[in-house]
């Protein structure tokens, strides 16, 4: 469906209003869509034609922004497989296989995670302790699934014998883990980011594919340093502590790489509620021990 000049002017008029992106962001996005419909034209009609682009016959020149490379981790092919193992998981379940549910949900795991990784690494970005901490979560699983599959019985009884121990190292180790990961990679952001800059949110993205309730945003802040306007915007998104457009906030940043920041205001909401899951985790193993 085709959208006029009016409509797309509406629809962006509509993001300011709700705090998704500030009105210099709107301007911007007018010009673009300015910029293809004089593209087609001219390509219709030839260069006799000029659009709102033009002035006095020049293109009109926008100052220089720095971008961070966002790329999705997952192509097309990718999120197709993980749809289809999804349906696969669903299927298993419903059929009460013990091992296909393991695997396809160790499988999935695994898979996001090392993609997520080799991505981060191949871009020389800070490795988070999400991926890492779904790693070890997803190879558990898979090898959990071949000891349900071919594990011996004399194997088997031994685990069964304890298996509220097992599980209760699982649940807590399960919650220290995120609590210890979030404080190192806190610590990590601190060392990697040490310039402070007054930076603007001009826009919240939310992520390409997927649905989140409640909704999950990344903002992308623009700041000024040594004289150049950037725009940096993290690979994570979060549904908690995020400003809204048009707000400035204290970000620190890495002087040598324009490729990410650290939000204390948003770090220390995140770190909250994690602190909190994790802490629950860990009540809950500790529960199952003593009742145990």
């Amino acid at each position: 469906m085709k959208i006029d000049r009016e409509g797309v002017e509406q629809i962006l008029d509509l993001q300011v209003n709700a705090g998704r992106i500030t009105p210099q962001i709107k301007e911007e996005r007018l010009r673009e869509y300015d910029a293809k419909v004089q593209q087609m034209t001219q390509q219709q009609y030839g260069d006799q034609m000029q659009g709102p682009q033009m002035n006095g016959g020049q293109p009109v020149k926008y100052p220089y922004i720095a971008k961070s490379d966002q790329e999705q981790y997952l192509n097309g092919v990718e999120m197709v497989a993980l749809l289809a193992m999804v349906v696969i998981l669903m299927k298993a379940a419903a059929d009460k296989s013990t091992f296909m549910v393991e695997f396809c949900m160790g499988l999935m795991f695994a898979f996001v995670a090392v993609k997520i990784i080799t991505k981060d690494i191949e871009k020389g970005r800070k490795l988070s302790y999400i991926p890492i901490l779904a790693a070890v979560v997803g190879f558990g699983m898979l090898g959990l699934a071949f000891y349900t599959k071919y594990g011996s019985a004399e194997l088997k009884d031994a685990v069964s014998a304890h298996n509220d121990l097992i599980g209760s190292i699982c649940i807590i180790a399960l919650g220290a883990g995120m609590i210890i990961g979030n404080l190192l990679s806190r610590r990590n952001s601190s060392k990697v980011y040490t310039v402070p800059v007054q930076a603007v949110c001009v826009e919240l993205k939310s992520p390409k594919h997927g649905s989140h309730v409640p909704v999950k945003l990344s903002p992308v802040y623009e700041y000024t340093y040594n004289g150049v306007t950037h725009r940096v915007q993290n690979s994570y998104y979060s549904n908690k502590g995020y400003p809204r457009a048009g707000e400035t906030r204290e970000i620190f940043i890495n002087p040598d790489r324009a490729d990410g920041y650290f939000d204390p205001i948003m770090s220390k909401s995140t770190s909250i509620g994690l602190t909190l899951i994790g802490g629950f985790f860990i009540f809950m193993g500790v529960l199952v021990l003593i009742l145990g």
